[in-house]
């Protein structure tokens, strides 16, 4: 056990009673900031008021936001450690990055807070605004083939970087497909790294079927948690949400007694996520208990401080400030 490890005492975040946590960013996007915050920091980080006025200006018919997550599904079957599909996906991405200019305050004290004057305007170079993040070297030597000149590389190589826009791939087709197991592919501290480099647009490059498996484990549950709301956040329908499918076509349905999560959209079996709550919980996870249609993970995430709180069915992510 590290000293840090415990001061944390299982938690995210450093107690106010035990540390200090710095709070306030002045790198993301409220966009980025916001899925950052309630995904890895207990809702406790704040975005600076100036990182709202730097953002991604798209050429014509892009489909691409101004800033935040934005997960692009891209189908592919049979990939673990690379995947050419995604490298032409991001090449595609890039391209019409090349297009794009970033937005951002102009460095100077004497023009109005609103005036055009305190607005800089430059065209993307990719070379230097956009970063290149891959799980595996096999993957990131396909990359730099296909993107000379950008800085591509692992989590490792980015502790401390950032750039505008971050474009992060992860390779693998679905969980079996991954070499080392969702626990590398969805580390949290790895996915926090990765996303995080990101002034103003993260782009998750993915299969849509990544995290679609049966979880054996509570710590599994929440890997698959993260990934699902990693898609529910960066979808891309009307809604804002775009869920994976339950399976993959052409395979064999989910169980009837399958359901999507209201909280986090992940597609759960009812009866295994019981069995699950009753070998870690105690009291056991029940699903009735669990307001219908709420998965373990995101049951867990409940604020049960209170009475009401148990019988509200809000989750604590659903409370953190924007």
């Amino acid at each position: 056990l590290s000293a840090l490890e415990y001061l944390l005492q299982g938690r995210a975040t450093v107690s106010r009673d035990r540390g200090l946590f710095l709070n306030m960013t002045r790198r993301l996007h409220p966009a980025v900031c916001r899925f950052i915050s309630e995904t890895f920091y207990e809702g406790r980080l704040v975005h600076d008021p100036s990182t709202a006025r730097r953002y991604i200006e798209h050429g014509p018919g892009s489909r691409l936001p101004p800033a935040g997550i934005v997960f692009e599904p891209v189908v592919h079957r049979g990939n673990g450690r690379s995947s050419d599909e995604e490298v032409a996906r991001i090449r595609q991405l890039v391209r019409e990055l090349s297009e794009a200019a970033v937005v951002s305050e102009a460095d100077t004290s004497s023009a109005p807070p609103e005036s055009d004057a305190s607005i800089r305007r430059r065209a993307i170079d990719p070379a230097r605004d956009v970063l290149v993040v891959a799980p595996y070297n096999a993957q990131v030597r396909r990359l730099q083939a296909a993107l000379p000149g950008l800085r591509v590389g692992t989590v490792d190589r980015f502790q401390g970087q950032e750039a505008p826009v971050v474009i992060v791939s992860m390779c693998a087709s679905d969980a079996e497909s991954s070499p080392r197991g969702l626990e590398f592919l969805l580390d949290p501290n790895r996915s926090n790294v990765a996303l995080s480099r990101a002034r103003c647009l993260a782009i998750v490059v993915a299969s849509p079927y990544l995290a679609d498996c049966a979880a054996s484990s509570l710590g599994q549950m929440k890997l698959l948690n993260l990934f699902h709301r990693l898609v529910a956040v960066g979808g891309t329908s009307e809604d804002g949400r775009n869920p994976p499918p339950a399976h993959p076509v052409g395979l064999a349905g989910p169980p009837a007694e399958r359901v999507r999560c209201r909280d986090c959209h992940r597609s759960f079996d009812v009866e295994a996520e019981a069995e699950i709550g009753a070998a870690y919980m105690n009291p056991p996870y029940n699903y009735e208990e669990a307001h219908r249609h709420t998965c373990l993970a995101c049951w867990l995430s409940i604020d049960r401080t209170s009475s009401t709180a148990d019988m509200s069915g809000t989750s604590a992510h659903e409370e953190s400030p924007q």
